[in-house]
């Protein structure tokens, strides 16, 4: 990808986290501390429905596209199993989300909010957009929908209504507002419509062993984070899950600015014909992140308790938060270090690898939690959140040396 398109690209997308950061600090002021654990709450559960939908058609499918730009047969096979993969993702995810229904995980209202977003990612074609350097186009649907929805925000605070702002009316708004920018972008870029046209239902088969396993791996590496969200709501309450999310915006932010990052490098390390100096490309791109970012966590860590009065206001500024403030920034240091070792399985072909990674380290995250969480607090989801992060960082690097010297 041209410089001039890979800062143009970043650019936006940066901007698109920049909103999503205001928008959690605006929400966090605006709404009740427990509404706003339910936010957070139906936010987790939205990107595991993520990605199912997606399928493998961000990794996977971006890495086969490039592969076979220049063989329009084997292009339409490509087209053909992403849509078909991305068909059965959408049909898994209602499916979850109708199971947590009559278990009261969620209620009617924010089980069709939750359909709304379905819907709107399902037709979403980042996938093609990025595989065919078209990223730019691809990040304008995150970052509007997130501008709308702040602005939206802001106005009920100016008129003094923003009583009337709920978690699933936001989850709701968030879902029209990316479905219809989805549907305003998806029109002018159609992939290979002969892919479409054969497209059936009927067609539905059970996906490669591999693809399952990196689904699987990308589900898993969502439960971090994310399952701390549900299982705080679940055995603590909205109140703690308020708390737990607004101070760990931090590590949030983050995550999504080193997503940004990735996901501009990911079709380039996809296009590095040699395994060695792609490993080399690999360290050297983590290392220099890692040290460029070392200087903002130690001005976090000096000022968080300003940061946090600052930013979130003083009803969550405590002992704990500090404490927790602390945990999310050194799970920030060592994702830094880390930034490409885990996406590296995917473009080694190391997919079983990466699932069995992520489920190791699931396993402790969520045992941690079980275990730790009655006892503890919040203080323990985050601990174990960044044991897991560790797990990942280390061994990923361990898997890559090892595949390299085979």
């Amino acid at each position: 990808m041209p410089h001039k398109q890979i800062s143009k690209t970043l650019a936006s997308e940066i901007l698109g986290r920049i909103f999503g950061l205001i928008l959690s600090i605006a929400l966090a002021r605006s709404l009740e501390i427990d509404e706003f654990g339910r936010w957070s709450y139906l936010q987790a559960i939205l990107l595991y429905l993520i990605v199912l939908i997606e399928f493998g058609s961000n990794q996977e499918g971006i890495r086969l596209i490039i592969k076979h730009k220049d063989a329009p047969s084997e292009l339409d096979k490509v087209f053909s199993s992403i849509i078909k993969n991305r068909s059965i993702g959408t049909i898994l995810s209602i499916a979850s989300i109708t199971i947590l229904l009559p278990i009261n995980a969620i209620n009617p209202t924010e089980f069709l909010t939750l359909i709304v977003c379905i819907l709107s990612y399902s037709i979403s074609k980042d996938w093609f957009l990025r595989a065919t350097n078209r990223q730019f186009e691809a990040s304008l649907q995150n970052t509007t929908h997130l501008a709308l929805l702040i602005a939206i925000i802001l106005a009920f605070n100016i008129i003094e209504k923003k009583s009337l702002l709920s978690a699933a009316s936001l989850t709701l708004g968030k879902g029209i507002l990316l479905g219809g920018i989805t549907i305003l972008i998806s029109a002018m870029y159609v992939p290979r419509k002969k892919a479409l046209s054969n497209f059936s239902l009927k067609n539905l088969t059970v996906p490669e062993k591999g693809l399952i396993y990196l689904v699987s791996g990308s589900l898993l590496a969502k439960a971090y984070f994310n399952s701390d969200i549900i299982i705080i709501a679940t055995m603590l309450d909205s109140q703690q899950v308020g708390i737990y999310s607004a101070i760990a915006t931090i590590y949030a932010a983050f995550v999504a600015f080193r997503g940004v990052i990735i996901t501009t490098l990911y079709p380039t390390l996809c296009s590095t014909p040699r395994g060695d100096i792609l490993v080399k490309k690999a360290i050297k791109l983590s290392l220099a992140f890692g040290f460029a970012s070392l200087p903002l966590f130690i001005i976090a860590f000096i000022y968080k308790a300003d940061f946090i009065e600052l930013f979130l206001g003083s009803r969550y500024l405590s002992k704990t938060t500090t404490e927790l403030a602390d945990i999310f920034i050194a799970t920030c240091i060592v994702l830094s270090f880390g930034l490409l070792y885990p996406n590296m399985l995917h473009v080694r072909g190391m997919s079983k690898s990466f699932f069995y990674l992520t489920l190791t380290a699931s396993m402790v995250n969520i045992g941690g939690n079980l275990l730790l969480i009655n006892q503890h607090g919040i203080k323990a989801a985050a601990l174990t959140t960044l044991a897991a992060e560790s797990i990942i960082i280390t061994f990923s690097f361990i898997l890559l040396f090892k595949k390299q010297a085979a």
